[in-house]
């Protein structure tokens, strides 16, 4: 009966855990939405294949960022689209 109870309990933090974080990546992808559409942010000219500075795809550029500067995935974008090598200024 012990062992029963523990591993339904244990099932039913897993279930929690799961919602929790499917909510939360809803909340990001509608974030996500929100911040691609914004007219002064402009993320839907950010263009990952085109290249940045003649050397590397904008999409590079962003991981490298990401790594190196330990930013988030629009920062990054953002970061690479500020730069003077963006070609989609």
């Amino acid at each position: 009966d012990k062992k029963v109870k523990e591993q339904s309990e244990a099932e039913a933090r897993q279930k929690e855990l799961v919602e929790a974080q499917q909510k939360e990546v809803s909340t990001m992808a509608e974030e996500y939405g929100v911040l691609m559409m914004h007219p002064l942010i402009r993320l839907d000219n950010f263009c990952g294949s085109c290249s940045w500075a003649g050397k590397v795809t904008c999409d590079r550029r962003a991981a490298q960022m990401k790594e190196k500067h330990h930013m988030g995935a629009i920062a990054a974008k953002l970061s690479v689209m500020e730069g003077k090598a963006c070609k989609k200024q």
